[in-house]
Order: structure tokens, then C-alpha cells, then sequence
């Protein structure tokens, strides 16, 4: 009996573990270890990076090796406890955290606290400083009227700024990137739970969106916070008014003896239906989610203007092809942005309409904008935007063959598939300021990398391959190969150093009310400060045969310009970033921002009245404050 007391002990859970546990246990760390391992190389990346080196290839030329195998190592780890090991959700979150954390982060750690990527997140700063000296937003005011217009993304701010204490949003608003995309993978948890219950399909799916979403509209801005919200509102009506379509359900082909189109239908319906069993809430959860779903839709009416109109023809499709049954829920999102168009933002449908109409069905003029001059541009400017364009084509490429490979084993993802169709139809609509095919994809994307797992994963019973495994690995390292091109590739203009927010702080606390602020282009911190009191004159942006008129003769030129007494002032600030924007786009000829602030200054008849290692504001000799 005595030699049996060990194995006695050891079924009753002592502390001698069978080999097989211990073993089991030594397995289930390795994704740890590996994660652990891609978590040092990123670190020790970081310390030594040269921002000044930066090329027209932006990171990419500054960033050393061990940077790129802390992401080749976090990706084969993340499959590895994927498909092999079988990890916990939490293991397989912390791998979607740090992939988060390497890609976003990075810019920021390098960056430093005081300043923020991107020139434009400045001018959220502005609006934000508006509403908290003001107390309100004025639609009718002449710059910048559409963030007056659709305020609600600056009003939260300007709630919790003021809220927290803080002088600026600045001290959050640079980590952005970080928390929207995290917030993103929740409203995708909701959305993908509704198409799947195949766990391993949502976290590849998750895992795609992620080192797919280059575009670059998850910064501190209006977008961001809306396209949450949409994520948030397709899940809730997927989800919990989901239309389940019976047997009679076609009548209407049968009334009209459309045989054909009715079996269709009904193999289209019953293949659509998926493999996610109904959720039926009570009469109290569901009064709590449309009050929800009704708040969301009102929040995103009034936070943006694009938005709206993706949801409203989302909802209209979903309606149509049987999704969800919520008809109302469509018809409301429809009376909610059309008051908000011709009752609430009328200053800014007034002012634009015009142009509006004239954009409605221009399909190839607001497809062009969103590209850049591949003629004008430097060469490195051309393998990012070829980058960036090969790797939206590749996903879309995956995306079919996954749908495909789901439609083989009897699942048709409708509801995805209207959810990636839906955003096209805004090209249709307005070039949106040159952004719209970004946004199309952005959008469309949630769809897209759900699609891209069901290559791996086409039906819940799929066997996980190491042959799927592999190929799963290496294209993921392809698409961060794009990624990076894309999202990194243009961080030389991207860049706003200390010493240019440093230049632009005091422009702004210098400059007396009713100055005239002229720049190269928009790519330096502009409005942090009472930035209604100014006039901007952006160069660039000037029609050609101005602009040519400034290249040709600048101290003439800006000499009038600056010389007019309706300002009670004249600057003008050229920075480094917007030399480089200038030079990588080629909107201007190279070192054109130089030229002319050599001119200005040996003319004699103008001053540098600031200037640092990357900014210098000039204005003429007898205006000098």
C-alpha cells in the first residue's frame, strides 16, 4: 500500500506532476517566450534611431534590423499559438496588443512628448482650444466651417480636456493611434461574433485587419471615433436583429413566377445564414440595445460627415437582402442625417452645396484625386504609393479567394460582403477632399481580413494545417512588408519635430489678431491658438499661375502680399517638414521652400524673426512687432 501512496498523491494533484502535464505546460510557453523575445528586439530598436536620416522612404531608411525581426518574430509567434499551441484568447490578445504597440507606437516613443504625428492633428488641437475659450462652436465661421458644422469629436474632447484639468489635449491626443485601434478590435469583436462562432477565424481575422490597416485614419480626428461607433452599431443589429428568413419568405418571385430567381434566393438565404445561432434578447436588453443603437447613430450624425452615409447605405443593404429586420432603424439613421444636412449644418450646406453637386457622379475625377502624381513624385515616393496600392489589391485579391474557399463548404458571408460594397458607393459621391478611395478601403477592411482568415479557416470543423500555417506566416510577412512601405514610408513629412512646434508656438503667440500667416504647404503644426484671428495663406494650395508667380519672383510677390494694411501683421514659416512634403510630392519644384527664403532674406527688405534648425518665420523689416 505504501508504494502506492506516490501515484496516489500524485492523482489527488501533489506537487509531482505527471511528464506528460510538465511537458504539456513547457509547450503551452512557448508563444510566451516568443512574444517575449519580439517584445526585447522592439525595445532595444528604439535608443539609437536617427530621425534625421530620414530619406523619402521615411522609417524605413532609419530603422535598424532588429526592428523588423521583432515583427517577423511576433507574427510567427502569434501562428505558432494560433495553430499549433492552441492559446488561451489571452495569449493571443497580447499578441494583437504588441503588434498594435510595435507598429503605432513606434513613431510616437521616437517622436517624443511634445509634439504629435501628422501636421493636421494640430488643427483638432485649434477647434478643441475654440470650444473651450468659447463654450461653443460657430457653424457660420469662414475657416474650417465643416469641423464647426460636425462638432460632436471636439466637443467630447473639449469636455474631458477640461474635465482632467489640462491646458491641451496634446498629452493624449499623441497616443491616438494606440487606443483607437484597440478600441477598433472591440467593435470588430462584436461585428466578427456575428458572422462566426469559429474563435479561431475572429482572432485571424482581428490579427489581418490590424497589419492591413495602413491608411492611416486612426489618428486623433473625427473619423476615428465615428468609425468605432459603426462598428459598434452593424454588431449590435447583426447580432441581436438578425433577420432569420423562413421557408416562405420568397413569395414575391413565386407571385411572379420567377422560379429561377426564387431558388436562387433561397440557396443565397439559407447558405447566408451562418453558422451563429440566435440570440434572442428580452424585452428589457432589447429596449437597452436600440436605445444604444439609436444614440451611436445620433453621436455619428453629428461627429462626421462621411460616416453617416456609409451607415445609412449599409443599413439600406442589410435591410434589403434580409440581414436585419430593423427597417426602421434604416428609415431613422435616414431622417437623422437629413435634418442634420438642411436643419443643423445649413452654414456649411450653403457654402458648399455647388461643388457638391458638381463631385455627384464624377466617379473617375474623386478616384484620381486620392492618388498622387506618380510623374511629380520622388522615387521614393513612387515605390511607397506603388506599395500601398499593391498591397490594398493583394487584400482584396485574398478576400475573393477566401470567399470563395467559404462559398466550397456551404457558407456565403453576405453580410460581409455588403459591408466591403457598401463604401464604394461614396466614390460616387464626393472626392472628400482627396481621401475618399482611403476611406472606401478603411471601411470596407473589417470585411476584408474576415475573408482573408477564411482562406485559412473556411468552416468551423477546418483542421488547423502547418501547411496553412506557413502560408498563413508568409503572407502576413508580405502584407507588413506593404504595410510598412505604406503606413511609414512618407513619416519624413509625417514628422513634426520639437523645434517646428517650438517655431509654430511662438508664430501664434507672437502674431497679433488680424495677421496674415502665410506657409509652403499645411504640413507644420498650424492653429494651436486663437486660430479664428488669423488669414493662412498655404502656397501649394495657391491656383498654378499664382504659385508660379511666387516661384518666378518671391520677394516682389510676397512683398505685396505681406505689405497689405488690412493685416495688422505678416508672417510667413517654412519648416522642414514642409520642405520635405514639398520634395517627396513634388507639388512644388525641389528646394523650392529654400530658394525663396533665401530671396526674402538677402533682399534685404525682409527679417527672420525666429528661427531654429527646422523652422524659420520671416516677415518684412518695417512690420517687425
Amino acid at each position: 500500500m505504501e508504494r502506492q501512496l506516490p501515484l496516489e498523491k500524485n492523482l489527488k494533484g501533489s506537487s509531482t506532476r505527471p511528464a506528460w502535464l510538465i511537458q504539456e505546460r513547457a509547450v503551452q510557453a512557448i508563444p510566451l517566450i516568443t512574444l517575449s523575445l519580439g517584445a526585447w528586439l522592439w525595445a532595444i530598436s528604439l535608443p539609437n534611431v536617427n530621425l534625421r536620416g530620414m530619406t523619402d522612404t521615411g522609417l524605413l531608411a532609419v530603422l535598424p534590423v532588429t526592428f523588423y525581426l521583432a515583427l517577423a518574430v511576433v507574427t510567427i509567434s502569434f501562428f505558432l499559438a494560433e495553430f499549433e499551441f492552441h492559446s488561451s484568447p489571452l495569449m493571443l490578445g497580447l499578441h494583437l496588443l504588441l503588434m498594435i504597440f510595435i507598429l503605432h507606437g513606434t513613431p510616437i516613443i521616437l517622436y517624443g512628448p511634445d509634439t504629435m504625428r501628422y501636421s493636421w492633428s494640430w488643427k483638432h488641437l485649434g477647434i478643441i482650444d475654440y470650444i473651450m475659450r468659447h463654450g461653443s462652436v460657430d457653424p457660420y465661421i469662414a475657416f474650417l466651417n465643416a469641423y464647426h458644422n460636425w462638432p460632436g469629436f471636439f466637443a467630447v474632447n473639449a469636455l474631458f480636456t477640461e474635465t482632467a484639468g489640462l491646458s491641451s489635449a496634446l498629452s493624449y491626443a499623441r497616443w491616438s493611434q494606440i487606443y483607437n485601434n484597440l478600441f477598433f478590435l472591440g467593435g470588430l469583436a462584436i461585428l466578427y461574433r456575428s458572422f462566426t462562432i469559429d474563435r479561431r477565424l475572429i482572432w485571424l481575422a482581428a490579427w489581418f485587419f490590424v497589419i492591413l490597416n495602413w491608411v492611416g485614419q486612426d489618428y486623433f480626428a473625427p473619423q476615428a471615433m465615428a468609425y468605432f461607433l459603426y462598428l459598434v452599431t452593424i454588431g449590435i443589429l447583426l447580432t441581436w436583429f438578425r433577420s432569420w428568413v423562413g421557408p416562405d419568405s420568397f413569395g414575391l418571385f413565386k407571385r411572379l413566377r420567377l422560379k429561377r430567381l426564387e431558388s436562387w434566393a433561397s440557396w443565397l438565404f439559407q447558405r447566408s445564414a451562418g453558422d451563429v445561432p440566435r440570440k434572442i434578447a428580452d424585452p428589457r436588453q432589447r429596449v437597452l440595445l436600440i436605445e444604444a443603437v439609436i444614440l451611436t447613430m445620433a453621436v455619428i450624425t453629428f461627429t462626421h460627415q462621411l460616416t453617416p452615409l456609409v451607415l445609412i447605405v449599409s443599413l439600406v443593404l442589410l435591410v434589403l437582402f434580409q440581414r436585419i429586420y430593423m427597417t426602421s432603424i434604416a428609415l431613422l439613421m435616414f431622417v437623422f442625417e437629413n435634418v442634420w444636412l438642411w436643419f443643423v449644418a445649413t452654414p456649411f450646406m450653403a457654402q458648399n452645396l455647388p461643388s457638391m453637386i458638381a463631385a455627384l457622379g464624377n466617379l473617375s475625377g474623386n478616384f484620381s484625386q486620392s492618388l498622387i502624381s506618380l510623374s511629380s513624385a520622388s522615387q521614393g515616393q513612387i515605390i511607397v504609393s506603388l506599395m500601398g496600392r499593391g498591397l490594398t489589391l493583394l487584400a482584396m485579391l485574398l478576400a475573393g479567394i477566401g470567399f470563395l474557399r467559404r462559398v466550397r463548404v456551404g457558407h456565403v458571408d453576405l453580410s460581409a460582403i455588403l459591408l466591403a460594397i457598401a463604401p464604394i458607393t461614396s466614390l460616387a459621391a464626393n472626392s472628400y477632399g482627396g481621401e475618399i478611395l482611403f476611406r472606401v478601403y478603411f471601411f470596407a477592411l473589417p470585411s476584408l481580413a474576415f475573408l482573408i482568415g477564411g482562406i485559412f479557416y473556411p468552416a468551423g470543423a477546418s483542421r488547423d494545417s502547418r501547411l496553412h500555417m506557413v502560408a498563413a506566416i508568409v503572407i502576413s510577412l508580405v502584407m507588413l512588408t506593404g504595410f510598412l512601405f505604406a503606413y511609414y514610408g512618407k513619416e519624413k513629412e509625417n514628422y513634426i519635430s520639437p523645434a517646428e512646434v517650438a517655431a509654430s508656438v511662438y508664430l501664434f503667440n507672437t502674431a497679433p489678431p488680424g495677421s496674415l500667416i502665410i506657409s509652403g504647404t499645411a504640413d507644420y503644426p498650424a492653429l494651436i491658438h486663437n486660430y479664428e484671428d488669423y488669414t493662412y495663406v498655404n502656397i501649394a494650395q495657391e491656383p498654378i499661375e499664382s504659385r508660379k508667380t511666387v516661384l518666378q519672383d518671391p520677394v516682389r510677390t510676397l512683398d505685396s502680399w505681406m505689405s497689405n494694411p488690412r493685416y495688422t501683421g505678416a508672417f510667413l514659416i517654412i519648416t522642414r517638414s514642409q520642405s520635405a512634403a514639398v520634395d517627396m510630392v513634388g507639388s512644388m519644384p525641389t528646394g523650392s521652400l529654400g530658394r525663396i527664403e533665401k530671396a526674402l532674406i538677402q533682399s534685404g527688405k525682409f527679417t527672420a524673426l525666429y528661427q531654429n534648425q527646422d523652422a524659420v518665420i520671416i516677415t518684412l523689416k518695417d512690420r517687425t512687432p
